[in-house]
């Protein structure tokens, strides 16, 4: 087998490809319809094979970004209206950051579905998930204790949470969420007062769902969230501040 050929099979030239196709046309501001270059044309800009294009386009066309048209080429669908979520996963594995109307909207979403979240795990949890939640937090403290951030328990907590809701359609769907920002909740709870704060809250919210006191848990959740929001206002701008706006007005939809 020859070198070249060798290198279709790369995972990291196949996301080169999909990163530059992506990149392209965001750059190009493409629109629903409008047609992509030949896979000659994308293989000499992005510097890797033909094959590791179709690779790539088969990627994105699993995500409902593009289509082929037999005999014809490549088209850039509705992105925004028929893409799957997991696009959104994967700009941010890839490093390319979302618009501030994604960033907002996904924040938005993953708001109120933990608030769903909390109030079903309220009524569902079992003691096995109360151990879980139990051990989270003292790992976390455990790591507050040294100084560490607490991004992975944070999020270990939150989906403890989301598993005791026995819906794991509800789960899987919140787990996208938390794949999206793990690299910028790294930033977020490498200040030590936050995970503090961030740890405070959990505390007060597996209290809360071990008395099965949903209205409880859901106040302080909403707190939890309005913190965080903003802290994210430094990033998304006023489209977080709308969120913490809503997070206010919300209070009483318990």
């Amino acid at each position: 087998m020859s070198g070249k050929t060798a290198e279709i099979d790369k995972p990291d030239n196949i996301d080169i490809a999909v990163s530059g196709i992506l990149s392209l046309i965001r750059e190009h501001r493409s629109e629903a319809g409008d047609r992509l270059p030949s896979e000659r044309d994308l293989a000499d800009r992005l510097g890797v094979t033909r094959n590791t294009i179709r690779e790539a386009l088969s990627v994105l066309e699993s995500m409902r970004v593009i289509e082929r048209r037999p005999n014809s080429g490549v088209y850039v669908k509705d992105i925004r209206m028929e893409s799957s979520v997991d696009l959104l996963v994967l700009q941010a594995d890839l490093g390319l950051p979302g618009t501030a109307d994604d960033n907002f909207q996904a924040m938005e979403v993953r708001s109120l579905l933990e608030v769903q979240a909390i109030r079903l795990a309220c009524r569902r949890r079992s003691d096995s998930d109360l151990e879980k939640m139990r051990q989270i937090l003292q790992l976390a403290e455990s790591q507050i204790a040294k100084g560490q951030p607490i991004n992975e328990e944070d999020e270990a907590f939150h989906m403890a949470i989301a598993a005791a809701t026995k819906n794991a359609v509800l789960r899987r769907v919140l787990t996208v969420f938390y794949l999206m920002y793990r690299s910028r909740r790294m930033v977020y709870f490498s200040d030590k007062e936050r995970s503090q704060r961030s740890q405070s809250h959990h505390r007060k919210m597996y209290e809360a769902i071990e008395a099965r006191d949903a209205a409880e848990a859901v106040a302080i959740l909403k707190q939890h969230l309005k913190e965080g929001a903003k802290v994210w206002e430094t990033i998304f701008g006023a489209k977080a501040a709308r969120l913490r706006g809503s997070a206010d007005r919300s209070k009483t939809d318990v």
